[in-house]
């Protein structure tokens, strides 16, 4: 689906609405724990079938038009389009609606049985259910998770979801104690993404992310605590680990798209709806604004890399 970008605006209230790109790689994100307790849920999360299942049962297409009015676009987590590491292949990965291939991989998996709702049964035979948690901050993550939830009940998954605060979203997730969660997919221009992609790495265990916090603390501490991860998951963390001291820029360029094809491959984060604008309203009598286009991100610090202290009223 195309869609129009809505220019900048003025109204009559003496101020300016520009819309500018958010700067994020998606605007939701889903993460299962991937080191959970419960031998069926970890054994279920970390089969890449499911993940690419869930990817797949999303309607993304419908999701753009119920929440951002046809103004963003369906993308799979990644870097932006403007970043050296960006790859067409990555954004485009599993991100088509085919609920039919999500059930075939799913009965694939031997979760074909179904309890009395029509729920599917897990290795265990009880039925397969798990939670997302969530922090509902900056971007859309209610009206998301419901569309999602609802999505992934289609093909037979028995999801809830249930919304918390900040304070106890810090400490469930990385005390691993949440079977999913969700957090927007920030920091992944090329100013943030090489020092802190840890949505495509296990680099530290993170309030924000659920998907490997054993397999961090194991890589962070040498092996001291944690889970050791098995090859793949390693690999992710030594390229990284290479490109953050690499000096050739050909050769950084192909170690961070390593990390990205097996984020495309993998999908470690499932990404939802990216190219999202945001609103920013600007009075009409405040000079020395920059109005041209840009990002609104976490990675420019939002106003700061316009230096506000030279920011002005034109009375």
């Amino acid at each position: 689906m195309e869609f129009v970008k809505i220019d900048d605006y003025t109204v009559e209230g003496n101020y300016t609405t520009h819309l500018r790109d958010t700067g994020k790689g998606n605007e939701v994100i889903y993460q299962f724990n991937l080191n959970h307790e419960d031998p069926v849920l970890r054994e279920v999360f970390q089969d890449v079938r499911f993940r690419r299942a869930m990817s797949l049962a999303i309607n993304r297409e419908e999701m753009n038009d119920i929440i951002y009015s046809a103004q963003a676009s369906p993308r799979q987590m990644t870097v932006v389009e403007t970043s050296s590491y960006f790859k067409p292949e990555f954004e485009t990965a599993y991100v088509e609606y085919d609920p039919e291939r999500a059930e075939e991989l799913l009965d694939e998996m031997g979760l074909d049985e179904r309890d009395a709702s029509g729920y599917r049964l897990g290795p265990d035979g009880e039925t397969l259910q798990f939670e997302i948690e969530y922090n509902d901050i900056e971007t859309p993550k209610t009206p998301s998770v419901e569309l999602v939830a609802q999505y992934w009940q289609e093909v037979g998954i028995d999801v809830r979801f249930r919304e918390i605060s900040g304070e106890l979203q810090g400490e469930r997730a990385p005390a691993n104690l949440m079977d999913a969660t969700m957090w927007h997919g920030d920091q992944v221009t090329d100013i943030r993404w090489p020092i802190n992609p840890h949505f495509n790495v296990p680099w530290e265990p993170g309030w924000e992310r659920t998907i490997w916090n054993l397999w961090s603390q194991w890589l962070t501490t040498d092996g001291e605590i944690g889970e050791e991860p098995p090859e793949e998951v390693k690999d992710l963390r030594y390229w990284w680990e290479e490109m953050s001291v690499e000096a050739d820029e050909e050769r950084q360029i192909e170690l961070a798209q390593k990390i990205l094809a097996s984020q495309a491959e993998n999908l470690w984060t499932i990404g939802t709806i990216g190219n999202a604008m945001h609103p920013i309203i600007v009075s009409n009598r405040l000079r020395n604004v920059d109005h041209s286009e840009g990002f609104w991100a976490w990675d420019t610090l939002q106003t700061r890399s316009q230096n506000p202290s030279q920011w002005f009223f034109d009375e």
